[in-house]
């Protein structure tokens, strides 16, 4: 039926058949990595004569990097915005509570008009400002009460602005190795191409062989068949010793719109 290329399988009425994943889920995997590295500006000298295993391997190992890359976007711009937002308090240490004698820090963002209004009792300093904010540090047992102070407080975490910038380093490293790694996959788009044809037949026999309902020595496939075609597979039937039965679609069948 396949090689008569003119008929399409009916999913089997009698038996329901499973779904047909496994050829499905190959499919869509490399499509997706073929979508991935076609997305990339460079493309390396194509290999030849690349075998299936090493293009399904190259195809997943493309969708691992595709992964790994969308975390470690997320995970610096994080890190870059965590940087910007502190960078104007310095880099420092936060120093255990004993070495300052129970004292604690307490950070605020303060525009420069309401620095006056900082209660007095309150000890702090500036140590960054701006042309219209200043970077003030307080220094007390416990927080100081919201009208003791003229803005909100700031959470500068206790990481400091180094490690920070070193984790931003270490994960922009990694980002860059796996780029080049997905850059040199390119290698295969040829071959993916070829690997995905490949791939679809293998689906759509799946999804045929999904439409057949077998029971022991028999089997049985109902399909559409442009009409004009009906004499090709009546002799094939004769010659293969088939059971051949057609009609015309009944008014509540729907067939498909690209047959005759």
């Amino acid at each position: 039926l396949m090689d008569l290329g003119c008929v399409q399988p009916i999913p089997s009425r009698v038996v329901p058949s499973p779904p047909p994943e496994p050829a499905d889920a190959a499919l869509a995997r490399l499509r997706a990595a073929l979508r991935v590295l076609e997305r990339l500006p460079r493309r390396r000298a194509q290999l030849i004569d690349a075998a299936a295993a090493d293009v399904d391997r190259a195809a997943a190992r493309a969708l691992e990097i595709e992964a790994r890359l969308q975390e470690l976007d997320e995970q610096l711009e994080r890190l870059r915005t965590r940087c910007r937002a502190l960078a104007p308090w310095g880099d420092f240490h936060l120093p255990p509570l004993a070495e300052l004698d129970g004292l604690r820090l307490w950070f605020y963002r303060v525009p420069k008009h309401r620095l006056p209004r900082i209660a007095p009792e309150v000890v702090w300093h500036v140590v960054h400002e701006t042309s219209a904010t200043c970077y003030v540090v307080a220094v007390a047992r416990e927080q100081p009460p919201a009208e003791a102070m003229p803005a909100p407080r700031v959470h500068t975490g206790r990481v400091p602005l180094s490690e920070l910038r070193r984790r931003e380093a270490r994960l922009g490293n990694e980002r860059d190795d796996l780029a080049a790694e997905l850059e040199a996959l390119t290698r295969v788009v040829d071959a993916l191409h070829t690997r995905l044809a490949t791939a679809a037949d293998a689906a759509e026999l799946q999804h045929a062989a999904a439409a057949a309902h077998v029971d022991g020595p028999l089997c049985c496939v109902e399909a559409w068949l442009p009409h004009e075609r009906l004499p090709r597979l009546t002799a094939l039937a004769r010659q293969h010793g088939y059971a051949l039965h057609a009609a015309p679609p009944a008014a509540e069948d729907t067939p498909p719109t690209l047959l005759q």
